[in-house]
């Protein structure tokens, strides 16, 4: 059998890539969107989060990394964390510096006398 390919298609109808449906267009599109980044920035480090490393907690983005107790500066997750003052503490902590104070007024003043007790012993 001798001949070329193009006489076994001589009865379909040839499509031109032009012919794209409103449809199809507003399909890539919409992918496309999806890996396209996010111009949504890390509350603590004010540099863009994308999707995959996001931690998002009241309508607030944090990097995985970024989101860490403001105390002890352990890494927590969304379900173990008290946010106080805007500021984000493990559970552990909060419970430990409510312990230490007797209320949660003096937890924002907690880290400002501990550098002023660390900066005193050094000198």
């Amino acid at each position: 059998m001798t001949g070329s390919l193009d006489k076994s298609f001589e009865g379909t109808r040839k499509t031109v890539r032009g012919d794209r449906s409103a449809d199809q267009v507003l399909g890539n599109s919409r992918v496309s969107s999806m890996f396209a980044g996010t111009q949504e920035k890390c509350v603590a480090c004010k540099k863009t989060v994308y999707p995959l490393e996001q931690v998002a907690v009241d309508g607030t983005s944090y990097h995985r990394a970024c989101f860490r107790c403001a105390h002890g500066g352990c890494i927590i997750s969304p379900s173990n964390f008290v946010a106080h003052d805007h500021r984000l503490y493990c559970r552990h902590h909060h419970n430990q510096l409510f312990k230490e104070k007797g209320n949660f007024s003096q937890l924002g003043k907690h880290e400002t006398l501990a550098s002023v007790n660390e900066n005193a012993t050094t000198e």
